[in-house]
């Protein structure tokens, strides 16, 4: 910060012809007007500062890339333990489901054997042959018809069954 020599400068001012007062307070003005237009450079920050503040902004973020590393490894593992539960809750579904649908078909055959068991008996009871041949044509047909819907419902489920697998096993 520059310094003015107020009792130099008052001489000066004396020398030039201005009365001792005057060149005082002259002297003292410039010198409170330089003083007072210097700026405060106290609170600069220096180049030690910004190298302690990198320091610590590196630091900080090491600790938080290894905090974020450790939080994706942490949900990592809680997505992965998830997947492997929903996939053995789904597995058990499509096991149940396979079942259920067994049965319903069981019981569909069930069904039909009993309806042909019925049909044959009336067979039994008509007068002719030629009746009964055309009958049994029916029959077959209805039964070829029936067996058709049966194995194409239970290749549906099953395809419903790999295609949920596949889903959920992804």
């Amino acid at each position: 910060m520059p310094h003015i020599d107020t009792l130099a400068t008052a001489r000066r001012l004396e020398l030039a012809g201005l009365p001792t007062e005057q060149a005082r307070a002259v002297s003292e003005a410039i010198s409170d007007a330089v003083r007072d237009s210097q700026p405060d450079l106290s609170n600069l920050t220096t180049k030690s500062d910004l190298a302690n503040l990198a320091a610590a902004t590196k630091s900080d973020l090491a600790n938080l890339a290894a905090v974020t590393k450790a939080d994706l490894a942490n949900l990592a593992a809680v997505t992965k333990a998830d997947l492997a539960n929903h996939t053995a809750v789904t597995k058990a579904e499509i096991a149940n489901l396979a079942a259920v649908t067994k049965a319903d078909l069981g019981q569909l055959a069930t069904q039909i054997f009993a309806r042909l068991d019925q049909l044959s008996a009336r067979l039994d009871q008509m007068a002719t042959k030629v009746e009964v041949k055309e009958l049994e044509v029916r029959i077959m047909d209805k039964l070829r018809s029936q067996m058709i819907w049966f194995y194409s419902v239970q290749a549906a489920f099953l395809g419903i069954g790999v295609t949920l697998f596949k889903l959920l096993s992804k």
